[in-house]
């Protein structure tokens, strides 16, 4: 992110292409791709220290949610 012209404070990554289809394309699945997560709607915020994921309200934790 630093090495980014300019830099980088944050990356927003969400679960919808450029069009807001509503059926997304294998090559236009990057949240899936930098978070793992394959539900269906979710937003990723990446920072230089921290990483979030936010679903919509049909996900739920299991096991231990601290690792």
């Amino acid at each position: 992110m630093a090495s980014h012209s300019p830099p980088l404070d944050a990356l927003v990554v969400p679960s919808e292409d450029y069009h807001q289809s509503e059926y997304v394309s294998a090559r236009d699945k990057r949240r899936e791709f930098v978070s793992g997560f394959t539900g269906s709607a979710g937003l990723a915020l990446i920072t230089k220290n921290d990483a979030r994921l936010w679903t919509d309200g049909t996900v739920f934790l299991t096991g231990n949610a601290g690792t």
